[in-house]
């Protein structure tokens, strides 16, 4: 046998694989199957499609799925009315249905249901109609046909994928609270552990990052005794800690202890009782702000600056106790950092100090801190930081966490495996270069090919050519999945346009927080739109803390956010939620309550501070999508040099883009 057929061979038995493994998931089948009689009665099946059905039944078991649906629509065409052709149609639906041929199974499948009530595939082909409805995106057409189901077969127990259907349907529709209850059917109709989780799964993140406040109320008013309702507890519990609402947190709290002594939160709820029970500081700390508010780099650390004061109630939007923050500018300097460090420590009002954000001036800053025994808490990437000592701390999303959260979403939920790294030939892509390639390769996954570039490169036509040729790829044939571009914005503005020159517009555009300006979608226009990177806040998120810190930061300052600012609020919240619920007051109590942030849930995602004083983050996924209903960006200018030779772009095509957070993306 010659390498050509044996390749054929293997791919034939993989798609056989496939195909059993997705008829598999059908448990609901063998539930439904043969629940009630005919309602319409046909003839029975002549002797020589009796013989054809069977001999497709026999190839489909055999995993010869080909064979199999040919003998299936001999069945049906021949004979469409008799007692084997609903079963038929049926396994024809699902062999298209595994192919990834929605239509054809929609139509073998409604027929059933449209032709053949009361059948014994009656009911198995509504639930598989219902799947496909989904699959489809038609989820008012899945819940429609899938509810009455579910109220019809109660007492048979389908299993909890018809009730995954339905709350992942009712998701998307946006009817939170009626998915809410659908996910917790599904825990509760659940026949094993797996798919127990992943209702779990699904229901927590829903209840803790996508329900408003009010609804939180209702779930845990409602549902008091069950799952979802011990997440709202907890999730209420959180907030109304953070707010400085104790008696609200701890009634909460008292739901889950007991009434839910199996929940996942039942432990943490015990913690937080006991913390609530302490003495706030609802008084005032001082705080020692140490950022580059000249020089070259000022122009981040006056956006932190501002979140700072956002959230410490300097402007006025806060719920929390008054954090006093007493500013120094580091220039970007080690000597002028290590310098404020000493005159911020003398001053015994000054409980921590937040800052400095530059790499080397952050590391003087730290070893002062260190010497002179007060906290520091530092905004840089430099991940060996708080080895210099116990009183270092760091609050910055790591370029580690960063390329860990994408690998992991590009490979585990869109299911891409070969990639082309196209990088900087300088320190920060060598960086992402190398973190990226180890990161695809503990999944297996491949690196087809590498490429760098200089700063000084503007023409990519060579580049593309390169990769075309090293990938064994041609125009409108890519071989591999994605390119992964580790560069600041303006750079890969010029990039972008040459893929698409070369028509591989089916490949993925992968990036690093670099991407996550709105600038980007001024050069590039729609040729982003499904590209994937990562970073710790987008301000156009669903999520209700970060929609409410977006408007109340453009309510004072009239521009929106960017990560800057969100860290800076998110570092005083910290501080104030420890003051709320610990009572800190002073740099003796602060160092050991700093310690015991754990899952922190902020604007820049959940944050636990580790032993070595590291923060580990959990960053967003982001995505440019098309902004029907909240145009944000405008795009009405041509791209930028390098870009003319993309597909050319009329001036009054304005194209609403937006950067949005993927739902739930950042979650492990």
């Amino acid at each position: 046998m010659n390498k050509r057929k044996m390749k054929i061979k293997r791919r034939s038995k993989l798609v056989e694989l496939i195909v059993l493994v997705i008829i598999a998931t059908f448990v609901f089948t063998s539930c439904v199957t043969g629940t009630s009689s005919r309602g319409k009665r046909f003839p029975e099946p002549k002797s020589d499609m009796m013989n054809t059905y069977h001999e497709a039944e026999a190839d489909f078991k055999l995993g010869r799925y080909s064979e199999a649906i040919n003998g299936y629509l001999t069945c049906i065409n021949d004979y469409p009315s008799s007692t084997l052709t609903d079963n038929a149609l049926v396994r024809a639906g699902d062999i298209y249905l595994a192919r990834g041929n929605l239509s054809s199974a929609h139509s073998n499948y409604i027929k059933v249901v449209q032709e053949f009530v009361g059948s014994d595939s009656y009911n198995e082909a509504r639930y598989k109609l219902g799947y496909v409805y989904f699959k489809s995106e038609k989820y008012s057409d899945a819940v429609g046909i899938l509810k009455p189901l579910v109220r019809e077969t109660r007492d048979i127990q389908p299993g909890n994928t018809i009730y995954l259907i339905i709350a992942k349907s009712y998701t998307r529709l946006g009817n939170m609270n009626q998915a809410v209850y659908w996910f917790s059917e599904a825990i509760d109709k659940a026949s094993d552990i797996s798919s127990k989780n992943e209702a779990k799964t699904n229901l927590k993140l829903l209840v803790e990052e996508y329900l408003s406040h009010d609804e939180l109320v209702r779930v845990s008013e409602n549902l008091s005794d069950t799952e979802a309702g011990g997440y709202a507890s907890y999730t209420l519990a959180k907030r109304y800690i953070a707010d400085g609402e104790m008696d609200n947190a701890r009634a909460e709290l008292l739901k889950i202890v007991r009434r839910l002594p199996d929940h996942e939160y039942y432990y943490e709820a015990q913690g937080l009782l006991k913390e609530t029970q302490g003495v706030p500081n609802t008084g005032e700390i001082t705080v020692g702000v140490i950022l580059p508010l000249s020089g070259r780099a000022s122009i981040f650390g006056r956006r932190v600056r501002d979140g700072l004061e956002l959230a410490s109630g300097a402007k006025g939007f806060t719920k929390g106790p008054r954090v006093k923050l007493i500013f120094r500018d580091s220039k970007g300097d080690p000597t002028t950092s290590s310098y404020a460090v000493k005159e911020l420590a003398r001053n015994d009002d000054v409980a921590l100090i937040i800052g400095p954000m530059i790499k080397e001036a952050a590391l003087a800053a730290a070893g002062e801190a260190q010497r002179l025994s007060i906290p520091i808490i530092t905004l840089t990437k430099e991940r060996n930081i708080t080895d210099i000592g116990s009183y270092v701390f760091r609050n910055f999303l790591t370029n580690p966490d960063e390329i860990r959260a994408l690998v992991r979403y590009v490979i585990q939920a869109k299911g891409l495996s070969r990639f082309v790294i196209l990088y900087p030939d300088d320190a920060y892509g060598r960086v992402m270069k190398e973190l990226f390639s180890r990161e695809v390769s503990l999944y297996g996954c491949s690196i087809v090919t590498v490429k760098s570039y200089t700063s000084e490169t503007a023409d990519f036509r060579a580049t593309m050519k390169e990769i075309i040729s090293a990938t064994g790829s041609s125009k409108n044939n890519a071989t591999f999945d994605a390119i992964f571009i580790p560069d600041h914005y303006s750079s890969v503005g010029m990039i972008v346009p040459y893929v698409y020159y070369y028509d591989l517009k089916g490949v993925t555009l992968l990036g690093t927080n670099g991407w996550n300006n709105s600038g980007l979608l001024n050069i590039t226009g729609d040729m982003l739109i499904g590209s994937y990177f990562a970073d710790s806040f987008t301000p156009n998120s669903d999520r209700p803390k970060v929609k409410s810190f977006v408007e109340d930061f453009m309510a004072v300052y009239a521009r929106t956010p960017s990560s800057f600012e969100a860290y800076g609020y998110d570092t005083i919240k910290i501080i104030q939620f420890l003051m709320r619920t610990q009572g800190i007051k002073d740099r003796d109590e602060v160092m050991p309550a700093l310690f015991s942030i754990r899952d922190y849930k902020g604007i820049t995602g959940t944050t636990t501070i580790e032993r070595n004083g590291e923060s580990t983050k959990e960053p967003c996924i982001l995505t440019v999508i098309e902004a029907e209903s909240k145009p944000t960006l405008t795009i009405t200018e041509e791209p930028e040099e390098g870009v003319a030779i993309a597909e050319e772009k009329k001036k009054d095509n304005k194209i609403n883009l937006i950067i949005v957070e993927v739902p739930g993306s950042y979650r492990r």
